[in-house]
């Protein structure tokens, strides 16, 4: 379940330029499909804490592709699936990006695999923030103003 959840993460960040921490503390209760949103309430520390975005612009609803939302929406259920064999249920304050036993996965666990998964699929060296910078530069080939992104 948490190579899947990773793998999420990956698509989550592609989709929506959402940081580490906020992709790690996301819970399906700010993950909206029926309107393919994401809401960004709160962020996950280094230190597993659960911390307020810096600024008021950081608390955002972002809008999410049809396919992402097809993702998620597969995954929700088969998540659902999963922590039920292990006698858990899956509640709104579930992480979207979950461990093997359905808890936040620590940021430095998920950093470690994106160093080995990102090696191995050939981009050796990229940071995760960077998933966050290529989001805005495609924002900004795309013709949104420099400001809203």
């Amino acid at each position: 379940m948490s190579q899947i959840s990773r793998v999420m993460a990956v698509r989550i960040a592609m989709a929506t330029g959402l940081r580490r921490g906020e992709v790690v503390g996301l819970t399906w209760k700010y993950v909206d499909l029926k309107r393919g949103t994401i809401r960004v309430a709160h962020s996950f520390t280094v230190y597993s804490e659960v911390k307020d975005p810096k600024s008021e612009a950081g608390k955002r609803v972002l809008k999410i592709d049809e396919e992402t939302v097809s993702h998620l929406a597969r995954w929700k259920a088969f998540q659902q699936e999963e922590l039920a064999v292990l006698c858990l249920e899956q509640t709104n304050d579930t992480p979207v990006c979950c461990n093997d036993k359905g808890e936040i996965m620590k940021p430095t666990n998920f950093s470690r695999w994106w160093r080995d998964w990102s090696k191995k699929q050939g981009f050796e060296g990229w940071r995760f923030h960077e998933i966050r910078h290529s989001h805005a530069t495609h924002l900004i080939a795309s013709g949104m103003d420099f400001k809203t992104v």
